[in-house]
């Protein structure tokens, strides 16, 4: 009998941006408490001699920065035909289990045990979450990673959102989504997924629980260093208030504005068909079957 893969939509799919903790006057001030440490040891030292070292703020964007959180599950409930070993007494010659009776050959007797064919009933069930850097450029399944710092943002104030052009405006950049909803989704099924050593598949199910992309809010402080004219940016955590630097700033933002409907290109069926059709376990790992054959008792 042909037991087809149950899949079941993603409970929630949306797009989301993190509501700010902190006003962009309090931003500011973080930066402006960091500016001297963005600059490194050598420009304490050069005010420290009395030289004309200033540092100055010449520039502010606010920026969006993407990361997915992703919650699937997938259950196979199957069964296997199995050969026990039961130990007994040296003198029964017989065993009855319900209604069902068991001679005992007389080699079997020798060893004190009673071989009982039997099927079993099993289940299997496994359930991955992860959150992931929406802006990295995948290409293998490998690629995708759990990213545990996108964990303390989850319990901070969110809000849902239709389109990305509402986060969008003259001083707010919103960072490129490289990782694809559809690519994220193969992966993680391709990890959860998993041999079964089976002889029937009674029941698949497979379910998107979460596949939400949440939008995090950063301000970015530009810096120049008189007279040198050095650059830096001091980044501040619009949510942690976590503050840090660089000496470049990646230009890249969104190329295209794209909606919930065009960011989700994946629903049910999609989903269905990224496993190789019903009993994808059974299908894709029938050689442990083969395997099992070999094996004579199940101890």
């Amino acid at each position: 009998m042909k037991t087809a893969t149950k899949v079941a939509k993603p409970e929630k799919q949306e797009i989301r941006y993190f509501v700010d903790k902190i006003t962009i006057e309090k931003a500011k001030q973080l930066a402006e408490t960091h500016k001297e440490k963005a600059f490194g040891i050598l420009h304490g030292i050069a005010k420290k001699l009395g030289k004309k070292a200033e540092i100055k703020a010449v520039g502010m964007i606010k920026r969006y920065e993407p990361f997915w959180h992703i919650i699937a599950s997938f259950l196979t409930e199957y069964e296997r035909k199995s050969k026990y070993k039961i130990y007994v007494d040296p003198v029964v010659k017989a065993l009855e289990i319900g209604k069902d009776k068991f001679k005992i050959a007389e080699k079997q007797r020798k060893q004190n045990i009673v071989i009982v064919d039997a099927t079993d009933i099993c289940e299997i069930g496994k359930k991955k979450e992860m959150l992931v850097d929406a802006t990295i450029e995948a290409r293998k399944p490998e690629d995708i990673k759990h990213n545990s710092k996108f964990e303390k943002y989850l319990q901070c104030e969110s809000k849902k959102i239709k389109e990305i052009e509402t986060l969008v405006s003259k001083r707010t950049q919103v960072l490129d989504v490289r990782l694809k909803a559809s690519f994220l989704v193969r992966s993680i099924l391709q990890a959860i997924i998993y041999p079964v050593d089976a002889d029937k598949i009674l029941k698949e199910e497979l379910s998107i629980e979460k596949l939400v992309l949440y939008f995090r809010p950063v301000y970015i402080f530009e810096y120049i260093s008189y007279p040198k004219g050095d650059k830096r940016f001091i980044f501040v955590d619009a949510l942690t208030e976590e503050v840090g630097f660089a000496k470049k700033l990646e230009k890249k933002k969104t190329s295209t504005s794209f909606t919930e409907s065009t960011l989700f290109e994946i629903g049910g069926e999609a989903i269905s068909t990224l496993i190789p059709g019903g009993e994808a376990a059974f299908k894709l790992f029938m050689h442990l079957k083969e395997y099992r054959k070999k094996k004579k008792f199940r101890a």
